[in-house]
């Protein structure tokens, strides 16, 4: 073959999954299930106060550049719950519905629509905890939903965040480490 050369060893599709990455997304999911079905997310009902004021139940309207302004809404909490069937005792905040689990729908200035609406069709974004209108509505709605998020978000450490916040910390826990200890640490 004339360009043998220009072929990856044992690729045959870049978005095939390897074994490292299919068992880290079971590992998460068995991880964010159990955590689940021992109660560990919270609903919002409508309405729902906040500790220091403000209202849990109110979307806000997000600066998206990938869509119209009026399109994108948020919770006040990432990480929505989509499953149920659980074995807790408190049930999630979604539909029982198979075909279409999750959040049964939106509510704009007091009228509820559900997601296949044709004024207010949209989809949720649960891992953001965003609703996305199929096209913008008036930045000045009031949007509401009830809905659940999880309590602890499980994701992969390799994240930027983590990264980040490594970095941060490897500064100040090396100093700590060296008054602590009387030697440096070397990595």
């Amino acid at each position: 073959m004339a360009n043998e050369h220009l072929k990856l060893n044992k690729v045959n599709n870049i978005g095939d999954s390897t074994l490292t990455s299919m068992l880290s997304d079971n590992i998460i999911e068995f991880f964010n299930w159990t955590l689940m079905d021992n109660g560990g997310f919270f609903n919002i009902n409508i309405p729902t106060s906040g500790h220091y004021g403000g209202d849990k139940h109110k979307l806000r309207l997000v600066n998206d550049p990938r869509y119209d302004s009026g399109q994108v809404w948020e919770g006040f909490r990432s990480n929505w719950v989509w499953e149920s069937g659980l074995s807790c005792d408190t049930q999630p905040l979604v539909t029982q519905k198979w075909q279409s689990p999750g959040v049964s729908g939106v509510f704009v200035n007091g009228g509820f629509y559900p997601s296949g609406h044709s004024t207010y069709g949209h989809h949720i974004d649960y891992p953001r905890g965003r609703v996305i209108f199929d096209s913008a509505i008036s930045t000045s709605s009031a949007v509401t939903a009830e809905f659940s998020y999880k309590w602890v978000n499980v994701v992969p450490a390799d994240e930027r965040f983590f990264r980040e916040f490594n970095i941060d910390l490897r500064e100040p826990m090396a100093t700590l480490i060296t008054q602590l200890l009387g030697t440096t640490l070397s990595g």
